[in-house]
């Protein structure tokens, strides 16, 4: 990355040049942090454990969500709510964040992640101002949800695939997945297809999945970029949930409403605990990447949407 001679503010851009080096394998991330030859570099959950007294570490509030896309278009069976609730209350998020992304998430308890935007309607997170509680771990439920909704269904068994990344995190989190969802619902069989991103989210947008291991990390620090991904007929909807009176509350916030903070954050407070209690997505956690940073970088500004490094130098030896 090279400073623009353009830039409108160029006199603030810090740095004239950044290199930044694509690593697939955190292993060789952490190395090269060690050697010197990184100044960044992101951890996996046991090379957490690992530095966590590492005076580098620093843990970044990043406003990403991870779910599961339920392709109700491929799948007729997700199109039975029944069938949906107990996906979701079969999932035992605690341990997921606990066991399999130690350091790196916090369980989800809505689809809109933690650490986005303040409700000013509560002077709260907005996430915090609309759980519903649907969002919850409860296997005796689940059983009894699944056992309705195949009965509803007109079917004995089902057999699925999760679709994910093949990074080490998306095997790890879709093998955790198919453990719970395997041991608690009877009837059901998972299988796991790992494939390289790009792979992933073209088979998605085809809609040639069963189940998608997906997330969405913010743009901008405002629920509506998560919301409006999952209106009626969106692009990024690839499991083809639809609700009228999600895509209403919208709508509203988008035209009527949006000059009225407080009535938009109403409307979209009201679509988020919607699309929770309809179970457009299956929420599973909220990421808070755990990294080295070293010390000699200053000037870096730090946010849920992102890293700003304009103003980011690194100190002389």
């Amino acid at each position: 990355l090279v400073k623009n001679k353009n830039y409108w503010d160029k006199r603030h851009v810090k740095t004239p040049k950044f290199n930044v080096q694509v690593i697939k394998d955190y292993n060789t991330g952490y190395n090269l942090f060690k050697a010197g030859k990184l100044d960044y570099a992101p951890l996996s959950p046991a090379q957490i454990k690992a530095t966590k007294n590492n005076p580098n570490l620093k843990k970044l509030a990043g406003a990403r969500g991870q779910w599961l896309e339920l392709n109700r278009s491929k799948v007729k069976a997700f199109k039975n709510k029944k069938i949906r609730l107990a996906i979701t209350h079969a999932i035992n998020r605690k341990n997921l964040v606990n066991k399999v992304l130690t350091g790196s998430a916090v369980a989800a308890k809505t689809y809109t992640p933690l650490g986005l935007s303040i409700d000013p309607n509560t002077g709260k997170d907005f996430a915090k101002s609309n759980v519903t509680g649907n969002i919850k771990y409860n296997a005796k439920l689940a059983k009894t949800e699944w056992q309705q909704g195949l009965k509803e269904v007109g079917i004995k068994t089902l057999k699925l695939t999760i679709l994910g990344d093949d990074t080490d995190d998306a095997k790890n989190v879709a093998q955790f997945i198919q453990a719970q969802l395997q041991d608690t619902l009877p009837g059901l069989t998972i299988d796991v297809k790992s494939v390289p991103k790009q792979t992933r989210s073209d088979l998605q947008t085809k809609g040639d999945f069963d189940i998608a291991l997906t997330g969405w990390g913010a743009d901008f620090n405002d629920p509506i970029n998560f919301l409006q991904l999952k209106i009626t007929g969106s692009d990024f909807n690839t499991g083809k949930w639809s609700n009228k009176t999600f895509d209403k509350y919208i709508k509203l916030s988008n035209t009527t409403d949006v000059t009225n903070p407080k009535q938009r954050f109403k409307d979209l407070g009201k679509a988020e605990r919607i699309i929770q209690e309809d179970v457009g997505v299956v929420p599973l956690d909220n990421a808070a990447a755990t990294v080295l940073w070293r010390q000699s970088v200053k000037g870096a500004i730090i946010a849920s949407n992102g890293n700003e490094l304009k103003e980011a130098y690194k100190l002389a030896k």
